[in-house]
């Protein structure tokens, strides 16, 4: 039998809090942990996979920005996510018309900031 040890997984959420760990279940169970690992896992799983349009932006005196284009199987749910979480904003995502661009940069240290 495989096992699954995944925070997102409801059994193995009801485990844990059945072995005494309730402060912990209750966290992986909040909204905010959940926003979290949307933002983390929807781009993971399509990183190296997927073609990520680029388009470049100067606005001066402000250095060159890069940002990709989130692909539209996921822009709902990243923009839900992080607009829950914090702000659209503060994970460098922007929504331009009806495209959602990404700044990778201020969106892997935002990620790597909130994870750790």
């Amino acid at each position: 039998m495989k096992r699954r040890a995944d925070f997102l997984w409801q059994d193995y959420q009801e485990a844990l809090k059945h072995n005494g760990a309730t402060n912990l279940c209750s966290i992986i169970s909040g909204q905010y942990f959940k926003d979290l690992m949307t933002l983390l896992h929807e781009l993971r799983n399509t990183i190296h996979g997927a073609d990520f349009p680029t388009v470049g932006y100067h606005a001066f005196p402000e250095p060159q920005a890069s940002y990709i284009t989130v692909l539209p199987d996921y822009r709902q749910k990243l923009w839900q996510a992080a607009t829950q979480y914090s702000s659209p904003d503060h994970w460098g995502l922007v929504q331009q018309h009806t495209e959602l661009r990404l700044e990778p940069y201020t969106y892997a240290i935002t990620l790597i900031d909130e994870c750790f």
